[in-house]
């Protein structure tokens, strides 16, 4: 009864649904291979998601030989010069700005970690925007979308420790100091590129550390989650099978 039952319920809605990817719960069934088919679509839900990042790991990898590219002294002050600054909560500007000049040294030295962090990001940013152009790499594709923000978010932490772990080299500077100058800004930036040249192989070699331990986390929660999946198995579906191949029978 309970199969025919099913079976009347597909015949009335077979325009409306779909055969291979729906599931009836007959009010005698036990709710646990319901409770089993839910888990199994919202973990297999998770698992492509893993899959997609694994995906994503692949392509960064491929990418990492090109990343110095973005690292030219022209493109980073070009981002630099950009960069709108701000003091406490006061408007600073950018090199489009009026001049502001600053009188402390602590305050200089604040609003100079400042600048290098938003320039660190902007470069991070960049790469999405030069490879969707097709500038770089030619073979890249929409679905690339995730893809580059992870890759930036990354490239950025690395980029972020890096400034931090080193350090601002120490520049003498009289002040009072435009902080939209041209002249101070090329001065940071040209630090920033200095930086970036000099640990390049620190740079990447970070970078692969990260993909590895990332590649090794999701293997690991994508065994789990395949394991997951095998459990939540259910009869209800050979039953599904059963009722489709008889409705086309008739």
């Amino acid at each position: 009864m309970k199969e025919y039952a099913k079976s009347c319920v597909f015949r009335e809605y077979i325009n409306v649904i779909s055969l291979g990817n729906t599931f009836v719960q007959h009010e005698n069934d036990e709710d646990s291979e319901f409770a089993k088919l839910s888990g199994l679509y919202s973990v297999s839900f998770v698992f492509d998601q893993i899959q997609y990042m694994m995906k994503t790991l692949r392509h960064m990898e491929a990418f990492l030989p090109f990343h110095s590219m973005f690292f030219t002294k022209q493109s980073i002050s070009l981002l630099c010069f950009g960069v709108i600054l701000k003091d406490e909560k006061s408007d600073v500007g950018s090199l489009e700005s009026e001049s502001y000049y600053c009188n402390s040294e602590e305050s200089l030295n604040q609003l100079r970690q400042n600048l290098e962090l938003q320039t660190i990001q902007k470069i991070c940013t960049s790469l999405n925007m030069i490879v969707e152009t097709g500038q770089v790499f030619p073979f890249y594709h929409d679905d690339w979308g995730l893809h580059l923000e992870i890759t930036e978010n990354i490239f950025f932490k690395v980029l972020e420790n890096l400034l931090k772990n080193i350090g601002s080299p120490d520049a003498k500077v009289v002040l009072p100091v435009d902080v939209n100058s041209r002249k101070w800004r090329q001065d940071v930036a040209g630090a920033l590129y200095t930086l970036f040249r000099d640990k390049e192989h620190v740079i990447e070699t970070h970078l692969n550390e990260i993909c590895r331990k990332i590649r090794k986390d999701l293997e690991y929660v994508s065994s789990q989650l395949e394991s997951y999946k095998n459990r939540c198995h259910q009869n209800s579906i050979s039953d599904c099978k059963y009722i489709q191949k008889k409705l086309y029978s008739t």
